[in-house]
Protein backbone atom coordinates (compact mmCIF):
# COMPACT_ATOMS: atom_id res chain seq x y z
CA UNK A 1 0.00 0.00 0.00
CA UNK A 2 2.85 2.39 0.82
CA UNK A 3 5.36 3.28 -1.82
CA UNK A 4 9.09 2.94 -1.41
CA UNK A 5 9.53 6.69 -0.85
CA UNK A 6 7.14 6.67 2.09
CA UNK A 7 9.17 5.73 5.15
CA UNK A 8 8.65 5.69 8.87
CA UNK A 9 10.67 8.91 9.10
CA UNK A 10 8.15 10.67 6.88
CA UNK A 11 5.34 9.50 9.13
CA UNK A 12 7.17 10.69 12.22
CA UNK A 13 7.95 14.09 10.72
CA UNK A 14 4.27 14.75 10.15
CA UNK A 15 2.81 13.10 13.29
CA UNK A 16 5.24 14.17 16.02
CA UNK A 17 4.16 17.86 15.93
CA UNK A 18 0.54 16.82 16.41
CA UNK A 19 1.46 14.51 19.29
CA UNK A 20 3.41 17.32 20.96
CA UNK A 21 0.47 19.69 20.49
CA UNK A 22 -1.89 17.27 22.23
CA UNK A 23 0.70 16.74 24.96
CA UNK A 24 1.06 20.49 25.54
CA UNK A 25 -2.72 20.96 25.83
CA UNK A 26 -2.94 18.02 28.24
CA UNK A 27 -0.15 19.43 30.44
CA UNK A 28 -1.80 22.86 30.48
CA UNK A 29 -5.17 21.37 31.50
CA UNK A 30 -3.57 19.34 34.31
CA UNK A 31 -1.76 22.47 35.50
CA UNK A 32 -5.00 24.47 35.47
CA UNK A 33 -6.83 21.75 37.41
CA UNK A 34 -4.08 21.62 40.07
CA UNK A 35 -4.14 25.42 40.41
CA UNK A 36 -7.92 25.41 40.86
CA UNK A 37 -7.66 22.60 43.42
CA UNK A 38 -5.04 24.53 45.39
CA UNK A 39 -7.24 27.64 45.34
CA UNK A 40 -10.22 25.63 46.60
CA UNK A 41 -8.11 24.12 49.40
CA UNK A 42 -6.84 27.56 50.40
CA UNK A 43 -10.40 28.90 50.43
CA UNK A 44 -11.58 26.05 52.69
CA UNK A 45 -8.65 26.46 55.09
CA UNK A 46 -9.27 30.19 55.47
CA UNK A 47 -12.96 29.56 56.12
CA UNK A 48 -12.12 26.92 58.75
CA UNK A 49 -9.83 29.36 60.57
CA UNK A 50 -12.40 32.15 60.34
CA UNK A 51 -10.08 34.45 58.43
CA UNK A 52 -11.10 36.68 55.55
CA UNK A 53 -9.69 36.25 52.09
CA UNK A 54 -7.50 39.00 50.66
CA UNK A 55 -9.19 40.99 47.90
CA UNK A 56 -8.32 39.83 44.42
CA UNK A 57 -6.84 36.52 45.56
CA UNK A 58 -8.65 34.42 42.97
CA UNK A 59 -8.70 36.88 40.09
CA UNK A 60 -6.88 35.68 37.02
CA UNK A 61 -4.09 37.86 35.65
CA UNK A 62 -4.76 39.44 32.28
CA UNK A 63 -3.45 37.49 29.34
CA UNK A 64 -0.27 38.89 27.88
CA UNK A 65 -0.90 37.48 24.41
CA UNK A 66 -2.46 40.20 22.33
CA UNK A 67 -3.70 39.46 18.81
CA UNK A 68 -0.75 41.52 17.52
CA UNK A 69 1.80 39.34 19.29
CA UNK A 70 0.11 36.06 18.31
CA UNK A 71 -0.30 37.30 14.74
CA UNK A 72 3.34 38.24 14.39
CA UNK A 73 4.49 34.94 15.88
CA UNK A 74 2.26 32.83 13.62
CA UNK A 75 3.14 34.85 10.54
CA UNK A 76 6.86 34.43 11.14
CA UNK A 77 6.43 30.72 11.95
CA UNK A 78 4.62 30.23 8.65
CA UNK A 79 7.32 32.04 6.73
CA UNK A 80 10.00 30.10 8.60
CA UNK A 81 8.40 26.71 7.92
CA UNK A 82 8.06 27.50 4.23
CA UNK A 83 11.66 28.69 3.91
CA UNK A 84 12.97 25.74 5.92
CA UNK A 85 11.12 23.18 3.79
CA UNK A 86 12.11 25.01 0.61
CA UNK A 87 15.79 24.85 1.57
CA UNK A 88 15.77 21.30 2.96
CA UNK A 89 14.04 19.88 -0.09
CA UNK A 90 16.46 20.73 -2.87
CA UNK A 91 14.59 19.00 -5.71
CA UNK A 92 12.31 21.52 -7.42
CA UNK A 93 9.56 18.96 -8.02
CA UNK A 94 9.21 18.30 -4.27
CA UNK A 95 9.35 21.93 -3.13
CA UNK A 96 5.57 22.04 -3.20
CA UNK A 97 5.76 20.68 0.35
CA UNK A 98 6.84 24.18 1.42
CA UNK A 99 3.22 25.22 1.03
CA UNK A 100 2.63 23.69 4.48
CA UNK A 101 3.78 27.00 5.97
CA UNK A 102 0.83 28.83 4.44
CA UNK A 103 -1.56 27.65 7.18
CA UNK A 104 0.21 29.36 10.10
CA UNK A 105 1.01 32.30 7.82
CA UNK A 106 -2.68 32.84 7.05
CA UNK A 107 -3.61 32.38 10.72
CA UNK A 108 -1.04 35.01 11.66
CA UNK A 109 -2.39 37.43 9.08
CA UNK A 110 -5.91 36.83 10.46
CA UNK A 111 -4.73 37.69 13.99
CA UNK A 112 -3.06 40.85 12.67
CA UNK A 113 -6.31 41.88 10.95
CA UNK A 114 -8.23 41.20 14.20
CA UNK A 115 -5.75 43.35 16.12
CA UNK A 116 -6.12 46.32 13.80
CA UNK A 117 -9.93 46.02 13.69
CA UNK A 118 -10.12 45.90 17.51
CA UNK A 119 -7.71 48.80 17.77
CA UNK A 120 -9.82 50.88 15.39
CA UNK A 121 -13.00 50.04 17.31
CA UNK A 122 -11.33 50.90 20.63
CA UNK A 123 -10.05 54.21 19.24
CA UNK A 124 -13.52 55.10 17.91
CA UNK A 125 -15.07 54.20 21.27
CA UNK A 126 -12.57 56.36 23.16
CA UNK A 127 -13.24 59.36 20.88
CA UNK A 128 -16.99 59.25 21.50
Amino acid sequence: MFTEDFSIISVLVFTVPFIFTVLIFWIKSVEKHKRQQMQADLYLKTLEKGQSLPAGLFTQPEKEDSPLRVGLILTLIGIGISIMLWVIIGDESDQRVAIVGILPLCMGIAFLIIHFIEKRKKDQHNVQ
